[in-house]
């Protein structure tokens, strides 16, 4: 059931509200969000996604109905009725759907319409996909029959998928579409150009010049108010309450580790100036010999 306050009726709508709302609502009938009987199948009939001849990105040819011989991309699989698929390109419609609806829309939407795809089952498609003809050249070829032969690996999806291919020609392999995820930037990542411009190292406040977007985030240790709004709410006492116990370790290890405890530590190294000296020394030969090669090469192609 929708809740009331997200339905808005035409009467209510005033300005711009209201001429969208008309010129969207024009010609949107019920005939085109009809789903076709032959899509309606009972569980038992239902196939699973791997034995279909078509997955999201195919680009198919609808074969009878009043959309006979369009060409229209899949979308999803119509999860309600089994065997059907939303296509895109096939006389879909714009529906008024409000934004803070999430229930009856995506929830990644950001118009307040959203496309109604067509549904068409799957026996009412053919697959259209590019074939190299004599020459050599791309061109779109309907595939009147598909058959699926045994699961092979897929590199791009990172899955198994079963080999497709021509029913008339089982040389003739069809690829899946792509369905390697493209890496994009998450609704709570920051876009890295702009994490830069924001970036700023100011080494004290007293210093010149100091930039204007990094006032906001100097802190001042000795301010009072962040000195008590920012200070720790629990006591040691009650985050040691709050961990999970620990396992205790074993008599071995105890000793064990008492024992590496008791061992004296190692001396750290503390150069001498003699040795100072000699380290600097040899890195100035180094250097010398260095620029003497580089010196004589540079010659050499003068």
């Amino acid at each position: 059931m929708v809740n009331p306050r997200y339905i808005k009726q035409l009467k209510n709508l005033r300005g711009k509200e209201f001429f969208k709302s008309v010129k969207l609502t024009q010609g949107s009938r019920a005939a085109g969000t009809e789903i076709p009987e032959a899509a309606i199948v009972e569980p038992s009939k239902r196939l699973a996604s791997k034995q279909l001849p078509f997955m999201r990105g195919d680009r198919v040819q609808i074969r009878s109905g009043p959309d006979k011989g369009k060409v229209g991309l899949i979308i999803d699989r119509y999860p309600n009725l089994g065997n059907a698929f939303y296509v895109a390109g096939v006389g879909s419609l714009k529906l008024i759907n409000p934004i803070e609806n999430k229930s009856m829309g995506d929830p990644d939407q950001y118009e307040p319409v959203v496309d109604n795809y067509k549904v068409f089952d799957y026996e009412d498609l053919r697959l259209v996909s590019k074939i190299k003809n004599e020459q050599g050249q791309d061109e779109d070829v309907v595939i009147h029959s598909l058959e699926l032969g045994p699961e092979e690996y897929d590199s791009l999806s990172n899955t198994h998928l079963r080999r497709r291919f021509a029913k008339y020609d089982p040389q003739l392999v069809i690829p899946w579409p792509t369905t390697k995820v493209k890496p994009t930037e998450g609704a709570e990542t920051t876009n890295a150009t702009y994490a830069d411009l924001r970036t700023y190292f100011v080494p004290s406040a007293l210093e010149s010049p100091l930039p204007i977007g990094a006032v906001d985030q100097i802190t001042n240790v000795n301010n009072r108010y962040k000195r008590d709004r920012y200070a720790p709410r629990i006591t040691a006492a009650q985050l040691e309450r709050s961990m999970a116990p620990q396992m205790p370790l074993p008599p071995k290890t105890r000793k064990l580790l008492a024992d590496l405890e008791a061992m004296p530590k190692p001396a750290p190294t503390v150069f001498t100036p003699q040795m100072q000296e000699f380290i600097g020394a040899e890195i100035k030969k180094g250097l010398e010999r260095r620029a003497t090669k580089e010196a004589a090469a540079l010659k050499t192609y003068q």
